[in-house]
């Protein structure tokens, strides 16, 4: 993990979106938490997939 610059921003989404989507579960179900921590989840998800073609030497 963190191998390439790509991977340490997925992660941080990841622990972001992760944070985000609990914390909105703890207040009672703010909705507002809840999508922000699924869009950066799904965000994570994105840049996740666009580096694996680096990680496997690819373009």
């Amino acid at each position: 993990m963190g191998s390439n610059p790509k991977q340490a921003q997925g992660f941080l989404l990841f622990t972001s979106g992760f944070t985000l989507t609990t914390a909105g579960f703890a207040t009672g179900g703010n909705l507002l938490l809840l999508v922000a921590g699924v869009a950066l989840l799904a965000l994570s998800i994105w840049v996740f997939l666009r580096c694996k073609p680096l990680e496997e030497g690819g373009n």
